[in-house]
């Protein structure tokens, strides 16, 4: 048998040569044990208590031989410091602390909060993604009952062999087959492996559908704020178009300045236009998200969602990075992946199961006058030994073992990926907070110079066109810093989804267990 080395991470390392294979032919060699008694009253032979004691002996000597399976373990090269933020963070906070199993809380909106729990509890897609974890951990029970004694009673109509007659046949069969060699822990464990599976599917929806809803929430209402802000310059740009036709009127304007007047109201008109749209859509999304297309969403005015939640970290990346459903997919691949490594390995080995059969037979018609019932009674071990199947056997397990090293790779890969996506999130964070900053002195300044162009209309020193066009410079950073804040919540929304929000059931608890790195499905 080919040499397989593994390396520390537990992954083959070397793959069988094909001059290694085994020679092209298979020979599947079975062997039953039978004791067989007939007749009534059945009569065991004197011998058979040895015999069943042999039997007894020899399987538990062969149980003996079952390899415990084996996961690698999977370690990942991750900095001890986060990058990405205005400067290095290691277990330092940034500023108030954020739960991540409810993050959305820290915006301060009771109704978003309300709608995150309907969503969580109604969404169609976290209800399927509940059924296929259901499914998946049902199929565990059958995985498990393979290795374990099963026993069935079933009838039949069993003809003569000269076809004259018939038999009525009524009895018990029952079999167990012993997993050695791994081979039930390979089945248990690729079983476990595609519940974990499930179950991390299940939250990564969790994840998503709370994003999900929290990105909708503040688009709906930035587009609302919008809105009004473009409802508000239609308003001042109609009533400028006014006062300069006035102004034409008393020949204090020239009449072509009025055309860039039109132009305005115009453009002002047309961009009103995408935020009413916006409202729409985004009403609609949410009642996708929510599951219901006649759900109920919150109207009125709204609550001021804070700007500058930001997060608290206190834990070292990989310790972060552990709640990511993607590395926790990665993970559960890995072990799916090893147990098929181990149900491969194990089936180059010989299957063993323990066999009986209790039944009676009732002769029905033209059974040559014998009328009298028979009843057989057949225990014994059955042996399945492989010895030449062209190589497929050893192909299997090269398979596998390629299966496994790309699964652990890719667990690498993700975690590299998680981490690339929190650091960029946390610069995004901080790039949006800057921006947030810039557009709120911005405000500020124009409120400003609209409060001096008041001023010097109190002191006939400006006329109402000056003041309208301060009016409407102040309405513009008003558009300016509410995109600036829903960029910046939106950043806080991408950076609390890249570290694994959003699980208040505490599903990110469950982490698979780690085991040393032991070449899966090795022989005893």
């Amino acid at each position: 048998m080919p040499t397989t080395g593994y390396g520390s991470a537990g992954f083959p390392s070397a793959i069988s040569a094909p001059q290694e294979r085994d020679l092209p032919l298979r020979l599947n060699v079975k062997l039953r044990f039978r004791l067989i008694e007939r007749a009534r009253p059945a009569i065991v032979s004197p011998g058979f208590p040895a015999y069943a004691g042999a039997v007894a002996w020899a399987c538990c000597l062969l149980v003996g031989c079952a390899a415990k399976l084996s996961a690698p373990v999977l370690q990942a090269d991750l900095p001890v410091r986060w990058e990405g933020g205005a400067e290095s963070v290691p277990i330092v906070p940034i500023v108030p602390q954020v739960d991540l199993a409810a993050w959305w809380r820290a915006l301060g909106d009771p109704a978003l909060d309300d709608l995150v729990a309907r969503a969580l509890q109604g969404n169609l897609s976290l209800a399927a993604a509940g059924e296929h974890l259901r499914a998946a951990r049902a199929l565990s029970i059958p995985a498990a009952g393979a290795s374990l004694p099963n026993l069935r009673f079933a009838t039949t109509a069993t003809p003569t062999p000269d076809s004259r007659g018939s038999y009525f046949q009524a009895g018990f069969d029952a079999q167990w087959e012993l997993g050695l060699f791994g081979r039930s822990a390979a089945a248990v464990g690729i079983a476990a492996a595609d519940a974990g599976l499930a179950q991390v599917n299940l939250r990564a929806a969790r994840v998503s559908v709370a994003a999900e809803v929290v990105r909708t929430w503040l688009e709906w209402r930035d587009a609302e704020r919008r809105l009004a802000l473009s409802d508000q310059a239609v308003a001042l740009q109609r009533q400028n178009l006014e006062l300069l036709q006035a102004r034409v009127r008393l020949r204090l304007a020239a009449a072509h300045e009025l055309a860039g007047a039109r132009a305005a109201l115009a453009q002002a008109e047309a961009a009103r236009l995408e935020p009413q749209n916006a409202v729409q859509r985004y009403r609609q999304q949410l009642k996708v998200l929510l599951g219901d297309r006649n759900a109920a969403l919150p109207e009125g005015p709204r609550a001021d969602i804070a700007t500058s939640a930001e997060l608290h970290i206190e834990q070292m990346p990989a310790d972060l990075l552990r709640t990511r459903p993607e590395i926790q997919r990665a993970e559960q691949l890995v072990l799916r992946a090893a147990s098929a490594a181990g149900e491969a390995r194990a089936n180059l080995y010989p299957r063993l199961a323990l066999g009986g059969m209790l039944s009676a037979a009732w002769p029905m018609h033209g059974a040559g006058g014998d009328s009298s019932m028979h009843s057989t009674l057949v225990l014994g071990p059955t042996f399945d030994i492989p010895l030449f199947d062209w190589g497929s056997r050893r192909a299997v397990v090269d398979v596998r073992d390629a299966e496994l090293a790309a699964a652990v790779l890719e667990y690498r890969q993700s975690v590299l990926e998680g981490l690339a996506e929190v650091q960029s999130a946390l610069a995004g964070l901080t790039l949006q907070r800057e921006r947030l900053a810039a557009a709120q002195r911005a405000l500020a300044a124009l409120m400003e110079q609209e409060n001096a162009a008041l001023t010097r209309r109190r002191l006939g020193l400006a006329d109402q066109l000056e003041i309208g066009a301060a009016r409407l410079a102040r309405l513009q950073a008003e558009l300016a810093l509410s995109q600036a804040q829903l960029t910046h919540q939106l950043s806080f929304v991408a950076l609390c989804k890249a570290l694994g929000g959003a699980d208040p059931d505490g599903a990110n608890t469950q982490q698979p267990a780690q085991q040393p790195a032991v070449p899966p499905g090795a022989a005893p």
